[in-house]
């Protein structure tokens, strides 16, 4: 997991509390910034040993990660253009839930 170099501190301590209930090597905290000599996320979804890459943020930047991906056939999950990403769950009432995560866009 790569939090935007603009996340708060709060994401890599959440990734730390995460990361110790899981088998090693399945959740590992990577930060930096994107703007620096070192493009962390660039490096990340041209990397061959990344197999999967997941992302939410801006449409410019998703159509990078799917170019850099697009190399060696990686699986890629995008959500962009908004702010409000959300799981609906096959269990989920719709009705019930969609107007309390579109409220939450503007809490």
């Amino acid at each position: 997991w790569k939090p935007s170099p603009y996340t708060p501190l709060s994401a890599l301590r959440l990734g730390e509390l995460v990361q110790h209930s899981l088998p090693p090597g399945v959740l590992n905290v990577i930060s930096g910034d994107d703007s620096s000599k070192f493009n962390v996320g660039a490096h990340l979804s041209n990397h061959p040993k990344v197999a999967k890459i997941s992302f939410t943020g801006s449409a410019k930047t998703g159509k990078s990660i799917m170019a850099s991906c697009a190399k060696d056939v990686k699986r890629v999950t995008l959500e962009l253009g908004g702010n409000d990403p959300a799981i609906v769950r096959a269990d989920c009432n719709v009705e019930e839930t969609a107007g309390k995560v579109f409220a939450a866009a503007f809490a």
